[in-house]
C-alpha cells in the first residue's frame, strides 16, 4: 500500500511540476501576470522565471506553516475540494439535463463544498483551512488587479 501511495504521489508531483510553471508562463504571456514570468530559456524552452517563482512560493508556504507539510497538505485539500465542487457545478451547467445527471454532479458539488465548510469549522485544521482560503483570495485579487491593469492601460 505504501508503494502505491508513493507512486501516486510522484505522479501528482510530476503533473504539478510540469503544469504549474507553464500555467504561470501562459498567464504572463497573455498579459495577465508580470511579464518577467513569460520568459523561456532559448535552448530548452523551459519557463525558468515561472519555475523559480513556484519553487520560492513552495518554500515560503513550507516555512510559514506551523508544521510544514501538514499545513501545506491542509491548504491543498481545502483548495482542491473547493475547485472540485466548482467543477461539479460546471458539469451541471454544461452537462446533460437528466435528473440522474443533476443528482450526481450536484451531489458531488455539495459534498465537496461540505468538506470545505467542515474544514473551516474544524478547530484542528481551521487555521490551515483559512490559510488556504487566504492564499486563494490573494491570488484572485492579484489576478483581478493584473486583468484590470491590462484592460485599463
Amino acid at each position: 500500500m505504501a508503494l502505491a501511495v508513493a507512486i501516486s504521489a510522484l505522479g501528482v508531483l510530476n503533473v504539478q511540476f510540469l503544469t504549474g510553471p507553464r500555467l504561470t508562463w501562459a498567464t504572463a504571456a497573455d498579459g495577465r501576470f508580470f511579464k518577467v514570468f513569460a520568459r523561456v530559456d532559448a535552448r530548452t524552452g523551459a519557463p525558468g522565471p515561472a519555475i523559480a517563482l513556484l519553487g520560492a512560493l513552495s518554500i515560503f508556504v513550507l516555512l510559514v506553516g506551523t508544521d510544514g507539510v501538514g499545513t501545506l497538505t491542509a491548504w491543498v485539500v481545502v483548495l482542491d475540494a473547493l475547485f472540485f465542487g466548482l467543477t461539479g457545478l460546471a458539469v451541471l451547467r454544461l452537462g446533460q439535463r437528466s435528473p440522474r445527471w443533476f443528482l450526481l454532479a450536484g451531489g458531488f458539488a455539495l459534498l465537496e463544498f461540505g468538506c470545505v465548510i467542515a474544514s473551516i469549522l474544524e478547530p484542528a485544521v481551521q487555521r490551515s483551512a483559512l490559510g488556504g482560503a487566504l492564499w486563494l483570495v490573494v491570488a484572485c485579487a492579484a489576478y483581478a488587479w493584473m486583468t484590470y491593469r491590462r484592460t485599463a492601460g
